[in-house]
């Protein structure tokens, strides 16, 4: 997470982040969360398809103890468009946390470039 917050910070400085993001079990979500304390303006949390997920429930905990701004979704997609729908100028959206996930968001995003497409 430290190397993620350097890059943010030097390619983007005068950016405000919005994460979409979600973790498997085997993670440490809080650390995770606290490393970018102060990094991510707005966090877009939903529960990865798969079995070995983090609960929404315990993203949300470590959310509120650290003191972060979030907004929950049912799926990774819809946490992703609602994240790019409040984007501006200034904004970027940084898609991490489980390679799942950014899977799934590669996968809408082919789905949505071959529909443009055709």
């Amino acid at each position: 997470m430290s190397f993620l917050k350097e890059n943010l910070k030097k390619y983007y400085p005068n950016s405000e982040f919005i994460a979409v993001f979600s973790a498997l079990e085997d993670k440490n979500v809080c650390s995770m969360i606290e490393e970018l304390n102060g990094t991510i303006n707005q966090w877009n949390i939903s529960e990865i398809n798969n079995e070995r997920k983090t609960d929404i429930q315990d993203i949300e905990i470590a959310l509120k103890r650290a003191k972060q701004k979030y907004k929950t979704y049912k799926n990774v997609t819809q946490s992703f468009n609602n994240a790019i729908s409040y984007t501006d100028a200034k904004s970027v959206v940084v898609v991490f946390g489980s390679f799942y996930m950014v899977e799934e968001i590669y996968k809408y995003l082919d789905y949505k470039n071959e529909r443009l497409n055709s």
